[in-house]
């Protein structure tokens, strides 16, 4: 009987397809920000920011405040950070997506 294989298999290519699926729907909401003002836009129409961050807790603090409710939602592992914190213009040590929970 094959039924072990073939459920594999179509279990791998549901899995393929989510992934694709999932990442369609995710790179439109996410938009590149440099400066406080695009990222107060970006959270207003309901976007993830995604910028440039020095990692220090009272900045992140102020961003929130100032964005709306707009807190980090991860650090992107896979980008390095080059150039200054959209906030306070010191060096960015991290990437950052910034969102607001609804």
């Amino acid at each position: 009987c094959q039924l072990p294989s073939l459920l594999r298999a179509f279990f791998s290519l549901r899995q393929c397809w989510l992934l694709t699926f999932s990442l369609t729907l995710k790179e439109p909401s996410i938009v590149e920000v440099k400066t406080m003002d695009e990222l107060k836009k970006a959270i207003d129409n309901k976007k993830v920011a995604r910028g440039l961050f020095c990692n220090v807790p009272e900045c992140e603090d102020y961003i929130k405040d100032k964005s709306g409710g707009a807190s980090t939602r991860g650090i992107l592992m896979n980008q390095k950070a080059a150039g200054k914190c959209i906030h306070c213009g010191k060096p960015a040590k991290v990437v950052v997506h910034f969102a607001k929970s609804y």
